[in-house]
């Protein structure tokens, strides 16, 4: 695997064990070319990457593809910003393929085994619990469904 920064490789390495021991070795996969671990949970897929930033840091991003392949309306939009609101860890976004995501993100200099469970936990939870809701209101495929 290669890494981009010693804080990079310092901190994959200190929350890989984490993630396993939190979430389990079956439901963990750690990528072999990248510093992304990807966790499975009930009908959900989370990624967690760690990224390079500023010079000596880098932040832990949790991301979950909550729906894809949906069809983006204005309603749906609405529904999601309505609900980023309410959200205390996290929020739903769109990528370039409008694709619905839920992520957090957090520094990874300070981040601790309590710390980095709450985070992914919250992304987890969320995705899990949203990707019915958003497929059955809008369509889409769930990540169980891909």
């Amino acid at each position: 695997m290669t890494f981009k920064s010693e804080a990079q490789k310092a901190v994959f390495e200190r929350i890989t064990p984490w993630i396993r021991e939190i979430f389990g070795e079956l439901a963990v996969s750690i990528s072999s070319s990248r510093p992304i671990v990807r966790i499975a949970f009930g009908t959900a897929a989370v990624h967690v990457n760690v990224q390079p930033w500023k010079e000596n840091d880098v932040v832990i991003n949790t991301r979950s593809y909550v729906v894809t392949n949906v069809k983006i309306t204005p309603e749906l939009l609405h529904y999601l910003l309505r609900e980023n609101d309410q959200m205390r860890f996290g929020a739903f976004g769109i990528d370039d393929a409008n694709d619905i995501f839920f992520e957090y993100s957090i520094v990874g200099s300070t981040c601790d085994r309590a710390e980095l469970k709450a985070a992914v936990s919250a992304v987890a939870f969320t995705s899990d619990e949203y990707d019915d809701q958003i497929a059955t209101r809008w369509g889409g495929e769930r990540a169980i469904d891909r």
